[in-house]
């Protein structure tokens, strides 16, 4: 990794230009647009937990999915709950 996370950077005072932000900002939705398509939620998407494997061209990695968890609408989707067959099981 070229200079570690983004919680990092600022920790050393190396700031981000203003025409940086908009990249860092679309590769973050990027990110979390990943997670969303696949059921995902992050949980836990913060500076510590955004690698910067190059500031130019920009490239960023997510890490930390510890955290992540399917979202409540997704398992509804997937495995919706029938409440029928529940009220009904044998003890």
């Amino acid at each position: 990794m070229e200079g570690g996370s983004l919680s990092q950077f600022i920790q050393q005072g190396e700031f981000w230009q203003l025409h940086e932000i908009p990249k860092l900002v679309e590769e973050m939705g990027q990110a979390i647009a990943a997670f969303t398509e696949h059921g995902l939620r992050h949980r836990n998407l913060c500076p510590a937990n955004l690698l910067i494997r190059s500031r130019e061209p920009l490239d960023i990695v997510v890490i930390e999915y510890g955290s992540a968890s399917l979202s409540e609408f997704d398992l509804d989707i997937v495995t919706p709950l029938d409440i029928s067959v529940i009220a009904h099981q044998k003890p």
